[in-house]
C-alpha cells in the first residue's frame, strides 16, 4: 500500500513518492520550454549558434585543466592530518562555495588600482582570464574530489608493497591506479559546469553558448526558439555528466579497516618523491595566491575607495531580497531533497538517480528562460500569486541537485546508524527523530541558501520589476568599473556566505 511506513528512511511511502514528484516536476521542467506555446515573436534569427560551441568547448576544457591542475596537489595535501591544507580545510570549502564573480571584481579591483609591483595586471577580459578565474573557482572542488580518493587507496596493498620496494613505488602502484578514475571524474565534472556557466563569461564580456542564450532572450527572442537550438549544449553537458558517473562507478571503495587514516605516515606528503614533493607545494602556493590576491584586492578597494555612497533603498533591500529569496528557497529545498534522497539511497530506487541527477546537466539560463515563460501563464491564471514566485520557483528547481548530492552523501554515512535505525523503527517518536534528524536538514539547507545566495544568471531573467538582488546590483554595477561601492557590495554579499559556508564545514566534520 502506497501509505505504509518505510522504516528504512523513516518515512511513509506516500510521503516519498510525493517528494520524488515535485522534485522532478521542479528540476525537470525546462524540458517543457521546446513544447510551451508562449505567443512571443522572435526578433532575431533563429538560426542554432553552433559556432559558439566551439568556444564554449575550449573554454571548459582549458578551465578543466586548470582546476585540476591546481586542485591536484591541495587534494594530495587533504590526506593527511598535518599538511597545511588539511588544517585549512574550511577555508577550502570556504573557496569552493564563494561566487566566482567575486574574483572578477577582486582582479578588477587590482587592475583599477595596483598596488605597489603589480601594475602589470590588465582588465579581466577575453578567454584567458575566463579560463583563470573559472579554474581557480572550480580548483577547490577538484581538491575536495581527490582528496576524496584516500578511501580508495588499499591500505594492506599498500603497507605491503611499500615494505618490499618502498615508499615512492608503493604510491605510484596503489595509491596513483586508485585517484586516476577521480582524477578523470574532476576534469569531467568541472568542464561540465564550465560549459553550463554563463555568469563569468557574461562579466568579462566573452560571448559563449550559455550567453548567447541569455542575450537573446533579453533582446526579445523567442524562448521556444531558444529551446530548440540549444540541444548541442544539452548533448555536450549530458555525454560530460555520463562520463564522469560511469568513471565514478569503477572507484571500488576500501573497506573502513582498510583504508587508511589522516595520520598514516605514509600519505604526508614529505613521503613523496623530492621533486613532487616541491610541486606539491608549489602548487599549493600558486592556489593560494590566485585566491587570496583578487580578494585582498577588492578588501584594499572597498576600505580605502572613494566616500561611502552605498544606501539603503537600494544595496540594503537588495541584500535583504537576496537574504529572503535564499531562506526561502532553501526551507524548500531541505524539506524535499532529505526525503527523496533517502528514497534515492535504498538500491530498489536507485534507477531514479540518472533523472534526478539530470537538471545538473542543464543550463541555467534555459531553467531561468522556462521560468520565465511559465511565470506569465502562472499569473494570467492566479492573478493573486505573487511576482516573485517565478524567481523563488527557478531557485528552488536550480539549487535542489546540487543539495540532493549532498544529502545522498550523509545518507550513505548515517543510514546504517544504529541510533537511526532504533527510531525509525517507531514512526510515532517524533521529538526523536527530530533529534536525530536535524543535523541533516540543518547542512542541506546551508548549501541551499549558499547557492541561492550566490545565483547570478536565474536571476537576471526571472526577476521582477524592482525587485533587484544584490548579485544583479553588483553584476550591473560592474559595467561602470571596479568601484569601492561595488567592492564593499561584493563584501556585503561575502558575509553571509562565508559564514555558511564555515558552517558547512564544521557540521560536514561532526557527520
Amino acid at each position: 500500500m502506497a501509505h505504509r511506513w518505510d522504516p528504512a528512511t523513516g518515512y511513509y511511502q506516500r510521503t516519498l513518492v510525493l517528494v520524488i514528484l515535485v522534485y522532478l516536476l521542479l528540476t525537470l521542467l525546462p524540458l517543457t520550454l521546446p513544447f510551451l506555446d508562449t505567443g512571443w515573436k522572435s526578433t532575431t534569427n533563429n538560426g542554432p549558434t553552433i559556432k559558439l560551441l566551439g568556444r564554449s568547448l575550449q573554454l571548459a576544457s582549458l578551465s578543466a585543466c586548470i582546476a585540476v591542475g591546481l586542485g591536484l596537489f591541495a587534494g594530495i595535501g587533504l590526506w593527511h592530518a598535518q599538511s597545511p591544507v588539511y588544517r585549512l580545510r574550511g577555508l577550502v570549502i570556504l573557496s569552493m562555495l564563494l561566487p566566482p564573480y567575486l574574483l572578477i571584481q577582486g582582479w578588477m579591483s587590482l587592475a583599477w588600482s595596483p598596488p605597489p609591483g603589480l601594475s602589470f595586471i590588465k582588465t579581466p577580459a577575453g578567454l584567458s582570464w575566463a579560463a583563470l578565474i573559472l579554474g581557480t573557482s572550480m580548483a577547490p572542488l577538484a581538491a575536495v574530489l581527490i582528496g576524496i580518493g584516500r578511501c580508495f587507496i588499499p591500505l594492506a596493498a599498500l603497507e605491503s608493497l611499500a615494505l618490499q620496494q618502498g615508499t615512492g613505488t608503493a604510491l605510484r602502484r596503489v595509491a596513483v591506479p586508485a585517484v586516476l578514475p577521480l582524477l578523470a571524474a574532476a576534469w569531467l565534472i568541472i568542464a561540465m559546469l564550465c560549459l553550463l556557466e554563463g555568469g563569468v563569461p557574461l562579466s568579462l564580456q566573452f560571448p559563449v553558448f550559455a550567453t548567447e542564450i541569455t542575450s537573446r532572450f533579453l533582446g526579445g527572442e523567442n524562448p521556444v526558439a531558444l529551446a530548440k537550438n540549444v540541444w548541442p549544449l544539452y548533448f555536450c553537458s549530458l555525454l560530460l555528466g555520463i562520463c564522469a558517473l560511469l568513471v565514478i562507478r569503477r572507484c571500488r571503495h576500501s573497506s573502513d579497516g582498510n583504508t587508511p587514516g589522516p595520520q598514516h605516515f605514509m600519505l604526508h606528503v614529505n613521503s613523496l618523491p623530492a621533486w613532487f614533493r616541491l610541486m606539491t607545494k608549489t602548487g599549493w602556493l600558486i592556489l593560494s595566491v590566485l585566491i587570496a590576491l583578487p580578494l585582498s584586492g577588492l578588501l584594499r578597494l572597498a576600505f580605502t575607495g572613494s566616500v561611502y555612497n552605498l544606501t539603503m533603498n537600494y544595496d540594503g533591500m537588495a541584500l535583504l531580497r537576496s537574504l529572503l529569496l535564499a531562506l526561502a528557497s532553501a526551507c524548500l529545498a531541505a524539506l524535499l531533497v532529505v526525503p527523496t534522497a533517502a528514497a534515492l539511497a535504498e538500491k530498489k530506487r536507485s534507477w531514479l538517480l540518472l533523472p534526478a541527477l539530470l537538471p545538473l546537466a542543464l543550463p541555467a539560463s534555459i531553467t531561468g528562460i522556462t521560468w520565465a515563460a511559465w511565470g506569465a501563464r502562472m499569473h494570467a491564471c492566479c492573478r493573486w500569486l505573487p511576482e516573485i514566485t517565478p524567481l523563488l520557483l527557478s531557485h528552488l528547481g536550480r539549487i535542489m541537485p546540487f543539495a540532493l548530492l549532498v544529502s545522498l552523501a550523509l545518507w550513505s554515512l548515517q543510514q546504517r546508524k544504529s541510533p537511526r535505525e532504533a527510531v525509525f523503527m517507531h514512526r510515532h517518536h517524533f521529538w526523536q527523530r527530530i533529534r536525530v534528524e536535524w543535523p541533516h536538514y540543518l547542512l542541506v539547507f546551508m548549501v541551499a541558501a549558499v547557492f541561492s545566495l550566490r545565483e547570478l544568471e536565474i536571476s537576471l531573467l526571472t526577476v521582477p520589476p524592482g525587485g533587484e538582488t544584490l548579485p544583479i546590483r553588483v553584476f550591473n554595477l560592474l559595467h561602470y568599473g571596479a568601484g569601492s561601492d561595488v567592492a564593499r557590495l561584493s563584501l556585503l554579499l561575502a558575509v553571509p556566505i562565508t559564514i555558511a559556508a564555515l558552517l558547512i564545514a564544521q557540521k560536514w566534520e561532526k557527520a
